[in-house]
């Protein structure tokens, strides 16, 4: 949350850079922690560490009908993956939180609404990478950690979320050449869509 504030104050950028940065920071700093205050006393989740493939760094995330906050069902859940917005340089995935629960309650789904590393800090393709690192992690432990069905998995994401959330997700493909992401939602993402030229 606060990344946008400590790089246009201390980051070596450039004042183009800064001055946006400049500008999201009304965004930062009222909505988010007004739209996290209702989950600080009645969290619906269970915070989580992801590990990525860089060495001692992982990737926060929130879960939603972890097997410790819901009643077992005898089968595993559905899988669904949750990207938070916030411009590409910031944002948090409490922000999220009403969607997410609403998914988990109505689906029933294992819900995971992660978190990537912001730009211009960590210039493309960090956060893609985070997604497609936490989708490889998910895959490989989402049973054993989750009680989640590895073969059921969605995605969806708000605004540059969406976007991220595609990208990481972009090719990844079982041992059969399946594709692992069987659905995606995202709401106002900035994507082009488009079929390959022969």
């Amino acid at each position: 949350m606060w990344h946008p504030l400590v790089d246009v104050l201390f980051a070596s950028r450039p004042l183009q850079q800064r001055w946006r940065l400049l500008l999201f920071l009304p965004v930062t700093l009222l909505l988010y922690p007004l739209k996290s205050i209702p989950y600080l006393f009645s969290r619906p989740f269970v915070t989580y560490d992801i590990p990525t493939r860089r060495p001692g760094e992982s990737i926060r995330a929130l879960v939603y009908n972890h097997p410790t906050k819901c009643p077992k069902l005898g089968r595993k859940r559905p899988l669904h993956i949750d990207v938070h917005a916030g411009g590409f340089v910031g944002g948090i995935p409490e922000a999220d939180a009403p969607f997410c629960t609403q998914v988990a309650e109505s689906t029933g789904a294992v819900v995971i609404a992660v978190t990537y590393r912001f730009a211009p800090r960590h210039p493309f393709p960090a956060a893609p990478d985070d997604i497609a690192d936490a989708l490889a992690w998910l895959v490989r432990h989402a049973g054993a950690e989750f009680g989640a069905d590895a073969k059921i998995i969605t995605l969806s994401g708000f605004s540059a979320g969406g976007t991220v959330g595609l990208g990481g997700t972009l090719g990844s493909k079982d041992g059969n050449g399946t594709n692992i992401v069987k659905g995606a939602v995202t709401f106002y993402s900035p994507v082009r869509l488009y079929t390959a030229v022969a």
